[in-house]
């Protein structure tokens, strides 16, 4: 297998960077979603990451062995070049399967559940292992958030 520069700049700098280009926290979990325009699921993230970790006594700014993010609600996969851990998330465009294809060997992705079967196919087609678990974690609202009933 041939080298290219390109290939080598991704691996070398592939935990470095967010989604949105912004430096990554050094040994931290990095949560990766759109920020830059206003969607249902992307403003659910932060709300779902944050209740999860005090459900398991974690600090939000606990510092771990290395750099990690995660992707959970939004559409992310193929976007980007980082290790990840996937929760949840899918692909949003074909572009993004050709993405994932040739990512196979830079891109180390820890899938825990996808939203779909399609997402589950087109991982398993690209090279990854993916478990047979679906869902969005979106479903964890109702035990999160219960508004108040007027009368």
């Amino acid at each position: 297998m041939k080298i290219s520069k390109t290939f080598l700049k991704q691996l070398l700098f592939r935990n470095k960077y967010c989604r949105h280009g912004k430096c990554a926290e050094k040994r931290c979990v990095n949560l990766e979603y759109f920020d830059s325009e206003v969607n249902l699921g992307d403003t659910l993230s932060p709300v779902i990451y944050r209740w999860m970790l005090d459900r398991a006594f974690i600090p939000y700014n606990k510092k771990i062995r290395c750099t990690r993010h995660l992707m959970a609600l939004a559409s992310l996969l193929g976007g980007n070049v980082f290790d990840a851990v996937v929760w949840g998330s899918d692909v949003k465009s074909f572009d993004a399967i050709g993405a994932l294809g040739k990512r196979i060997y830079i891109q180390k992705l820890v899938i825990r559940a996808v939203r779909g079967s399609i997402t589950r196919e087109i991982l398993r087609t690209c090279g990854y292992i993916c478990p047979e678990i679906y869902g969005d974690p979106a479903v964890l609202m109702p035990l999160i958030y219960t508004p108040l009933k007027y009368t």
